[in-house]
């Protein structure tokens, strides 16, 4: 038996199928540093720490997650991110083609 769990904080619509949020998002803590400034705006550059509120791999789970996170754990084969954004007439993401993963 296979499962799908989205731990974004929306519903997210993978072309006609709609996978609700579950209640629990994920995050990954992000340490900003200044590097500098570009016509008065400051440059930084994040540095990604700790991934919260995330379970343990299991076996035929599927986790829905936010890019960064998805990033951040490599080593993870069971975290999808939304991939090939659709977006509505005024560029707001509506939903996407597919999940993507990593590859491992």
């Amino acid at each position: 038996m296979s499962e799908i769990i989205n731990l974004a904080p929306h519903e997210v619509n993978v072309g006609d199928i709609g996978i609700p949020a579950s209640g629990t998002v994920a995050r990954v803590s992000v340490q900003y540093n200044p590097i500098g400034e570009f016509d008065g705006i400051p440059l930084v550059e994040g540095s990604y720490g700790e991934v919260t509120d995330l379970p343990e791999q299991k076996e035929g789970v599927l986790l829905i997650v936010s890019t960064p996170v998805r990033i951040a754990l490599p080593e993870r084969s069971d975290l999808a991110s939304p991939a090939e954004l659709i977006r509505d007439d005024k560029g707001v993401i509506i939903g996407c083609n597919s999940l993507e993963v990593n590859r491992i």
